[in-house]
C-alpha cells in the first residue's frame, strides 16, 4: 500500500528553480526580497514557494483554528482590537527584556539578531500567538453561565459556610518523617506513624502553653510554625479562606469565637494552632454579584482553550485544496483557493502571509540550509533517483508506524493531528529527505579513505589478521512482525510461548548434532532464514561487524566443530556451527571494503556536523519585506 501510494504522489523538482513566467504572475510583495544568502536575493515568491511546500500543509489546521476563532468570535458579537493585542505584546516583550536581559532592550535586540530575526518579525509573530488568545479567552468568557449553585459554593469557599467568615492567624507544627526499616510489617509503619503524629501534638501543646503564658501568638508563630506566614506573625497571604482547609480543621472552627486560641487541630498532616481575630457574617445576596463578576473574569484554563479548538473544529469540514500542492510543487495555479473551511475560500495569498508571518523568520534557516545544499549538490553533479527516495520514504513510514504502536497505516493516520493522509505525509517527507539525501552524497563525494582505514575495517570485519570463523546457522523467528509499544497482553503471552518452544527445539537440534546428524540437514528442516537452502551456509562470509556482539561472542567460545548456545537477537533465535578458522588475506578484500567506506551512508552526527560546515559560514540577512 505504501509503495503504491509513494508511487502515486512522489515527484521531485528544484526547489528554487525558476518557473516560466512564475515572476509575471506575482504580486509586487512577491517580487520584494525575503532573504540574500551570500549576496544572492531571494524573493518573496521563491520563499513563499519552499515554505509552503515544507510547512503549508502541515500548518492549515493552524490556520483553520485561528479562522474559526475569529468567525465564532464574530457571531458572539466579541471583538478584540489590534490595540489589545499590541499592549498584550509589548507586555510580554517588556517582562522578556525584564527578566532574560535585566531591561536592556539593546541586549535583546542583539540576541534576535544571533537567532536571524527581526524586531518586526518577532513581533508579529508573538502578536498572531496572542489574537488566538485573546479571541479564545473572549468566546470563552461570553460563553460561560455561571449557575446560583456555582455562586453558593463559592460564598462557602471564601467565607465559610452560611456566610461565617474567620480572621484567624496561624501556626502549623509538621509532623516529623518517621524510619521505615525495609523489614517493616504495615503495622509497624502504622505505629510509627501514630508516635509521629503524637510528638507533633506533644510539640503543639508546648507551643499552645507558651503563647497563654506570654500572650505573643506572633513570636510563637516566627519561631516554631512550618507554614509560609510564619514571618509575617501567623497571618496568611490571602487570609483564611474556608475552601483551602480540609473538613477536620473546618469542623473544628465551627464553633469558635472571636479572641479564642483553638486547641491544637489535626488535618492535612499536620497540627494547627489558631488565634481566633474576628468572627463575622457575610450574607450570599450582599456579595452574589462581586462573586458573580469575580468568575467571570476568571482567565480560561489551558484546558478550556482546548476543548474550544477541539469543538469548533469537530463542528466545521476543511480541507486542504490542490492549489496548495501545486503551488508547493512550484506553480501558480488558476485557481488560487488553497483551503477551504465549510465552503469559505482562503486565497493563496492570504494564506501565505499568514504563513510567513507564522512560521517564516523562524524556520528561515532551513531554507538557507536547503538553499545551499541543494547548490552544492548542483556543483557536484549530483542527483537523487526517484527510487532511492522512494524506498527511504517507505521506510521512514513503516519505522513511524512501528514506533506508534498503531495496529496498521489506517490508525496510525487517523492518531495524527488535521485531516492528514498518506499522501499529506508523503509530501512532508519528501520536503526534509531529499535535502537529507543531498547531504549524504555530497558527504560521500568529500569522503576520503586511507589504506589505514581499510586495514581497520577489514580487522574489524575479517578478525585480527584476517582470521575469519565460516559458520553454518539454523535460524528460528519467533514473531511474524516485530512487538510494538501497543501489543496485548495475548499477543506478548503468544510471543513468550512460541520463544520457549523454539529454545526447547534448539535443544533437540544439539542433542541430534552430538549424536551424528549433520549440521546442513537440520538446518534445511528447522532453519527459516533463506540460508536453509544451502544447509545454512550464508551467501556472504560471516562478519563480525554485521551482527550483534552477543554472536560474535558466542563464537568466540566454541571449537571448530562445535556449536554455540542458543543465541537471541531480535525477533529470532539463532544456532551457528563452526566449521573452521580461515585467513582472509586483506589483498583479497582490499577494493571491496574501500569501496564499502566510501558507500557507507553516514552517521546521522557525521551528517549533522556536514551540514553546519556548509552553513556556518555562509552569510545570510532576513529582509523587513518576509513578514509583510
Amino acid at each position: 500500500m505504501i509503495s503504491l501510494v509513494l508511487s502515486s504522489f512522489l515527484f521531485i523538482t528544484p526547489t528554487h528553480a525558476p518557473l516560466p513566467n512564475a515572476r509575471s504572475l506575482a504580486s509586487p510583495i512577491e517580487q520584494d526580497l525575503a532573504l540574500t544568502i551570500d549576496g544572492q536575493p531571494i524573493t518573496v515568491e521563491e520563499f513563499t514557494r519552499w515554505l509552503v511546500r515544507f510547512r503549508g500543509e502541515t500548518l492549515a489546521v493552524d490556520y483553520v483554528e485561528k479562522a474559526l476563532l475569529e468567525r465564532e468570535a464574530k457571531r458572539l458579537g466579541q471583538t478584540v482590537s489590534q490595540e489589545e493585542v499590541s499592549k498584550a505584546s509589548a507586555a510580554v516583550i517588556d517582562r522578556r527584556v525584564m527578566e532574560i536581559f535585566k531591561g536592556d532592550y539593546s541586549l535583546w535586540k542583539d540576541e534576535l539578531a544571533k537567532e536571524r530575526r527581526t524586531v518586526l518579525g518577532f513581533t508579529l509573530e508573538l502578536e498572531e500567538t496572542l489574537r488566538r488568545s485573546l479571541l479564545s479567552t473572549s468566546i470563552l468568557k461570553a460563553e460561560r453561565v455561571i449557575g446560583e449553585e456555582t455562586l453558593r459554593e463559592a460564598w462557602v469557599y471564601n467565607y465559610g459556610p452560611e456566610g461565617r467568615t474567620i480572621e484567624a492567624r496561624i501556626i502549623e507544627i509538621e509532623v516529623e518523617p518517621f524510619p521505615t526499616p525495609p523489614a517493616a510489617t504495615l503495622s509497624d509503619i502504622q505505629a510509627a506513624r501514630e508516635k509521629s503524629i503524637e510528638n507533633a501534638r506533644v510539640r503543639a501543646e508546648s507551643v499552645r502553653k507558651t503563647i497563654v503564658e506570654t500572650g505573643d501568638f506572633a513570636a510563637s508563630a516566627r519561631r516554631h510554625s512550618a507554614h509560609d506566614s510564619a514571618r509575617r506573625g501567623g497571618v496568611p497571604v490571602n487570609g483564611f479562606l474556608h475552601g483551602e482547609w480540609s473538613f477536620e480543621v473546618t469542623s473544628a472552627l465551627a464553633e469558635v469565637q472571636a479572641g479564642e486560641l483553638t486547641q491544637p487541630i489535626f488535618g492535612m498532616g499536620s497540627w494547627w494552632l489558631m488565634q481566633i481575630d474576628d468572627v463575622r457574617t457575610t450574607p450570599f445576596e450582599s456579595i452574589r454579584d462581586t462573586l458573580l463578576q469575580s468568575i467571570l473574569d476568571l482567565p480560561p484554563t489551558q484546558a478550556e482553550h482546548a476543548m474550544l479548538l477541539d469543538r469548533l473544529v469537530a463542528e466545521c469540514n476543511w480541507s486542504v485544496q490542490p492549489a496548495m500542492w501545486a503551488m508547493s510543487n512550484g506553480t501558480l495555479p488558476s485557481d488560487d483557493v488553497v483551503i477551504l473551511i465549510d465552503d469559505e475560500p482562503v486565497l493563496r495569498d492570504t494564506y501565505s502571509r499568514w504563513l510567513r508571518i507564522r512560521n517564516g523568520e523562524v524556520i528561515a534557516p532551513r531554507f538557507v540550509e536547503s538553499w545551499i545544499i541543494e547548490k552544492k549538490a548542483q556543483e557536484l553533479g549530483i542527483q537523487i533517483p526517484d527510487k532511492e527516495v522512494r524506498a527511504r520514504i517507505n521506510n521512514e513510514i513503516t519505522r513511524l508506524i512501528t514506533e506508534s504502536g498503531a495496529s496498521g497505516v489506517e490508525e496510525w493516520l487517523a492518531n495524527k493531528p488535521g485531516n492528514a493522509t498518506m499522501e499529506s505525509v508523503v509530501r512532508d517527507l519528501l520536503v526534509s529527505h531529499i535535502p537529507a539525501l543531498l547531504s549524504e552524497e555530497i558527504l560521500k563525494r568529500s569522503r576520503k579513505v586511507t589504506k589505514e582505514d581499510v586495514r581497520r575495517r577489514w580487522e574489524l570485519a575479517y578478525g585480527p589478521g584476517g582470521m575469519t570463523r565460516i559458520v553454518r546457522l539454523i535460524r528460528m523467528q519467533v514473531t511474524d512482525a516485530p512487538l510494538t509499544r501497543g501489543a496485548s497482553e495475548e499477543e506478548l503471552e503468544q510471543a513468550r510461548k512460541v520463544y520457549e518452544e523454539k529454545l526447547e527445539l534448539i535443544e533437540k537440534i544439539r542433542e541430534r548434532y552430538d549424536n551424528g546428524e549433520d549440521f546442513g540437514a537440520l538446518a534445511r528442516k528447522y532453519s527459516d532464514d533463506e540460508s536453509r537452502l544451502h544447509g545454512g551456509e550464508m551467501s556472504e562470509p560471516y562478519r563480525p561487524d554485521h551482527w550483534h556482539s552477543d554472536v560474535e561472542e558466542a563464537l568466540s567460545r566454541v571449537k571448530v566443530g562445535e556449536l554455540t548456545d542458543a543465541i537471541t537477537s531480535g525477533d529470532s533465535v539463532y544456532l551457528f556451527e563452526l566449521l573452521e578458522m580461515r585467513v582472509t588475506p586483506l589483498e583479497s578484500v582490499e577494493k571491496a571494503l574501500e569501496l564499502e567506506l566510501k558507500n557507507e551512508p553516514p552517521t546521522v552526527p557525521q551528517i549533522a556536523n556536514q551540514r553546519n560546515v556548509l552553513v556556518r559560514d555562509v552569510p545570510f540577512t532576513v529582509e523587513p519585506s518576509l513578514v509583510r
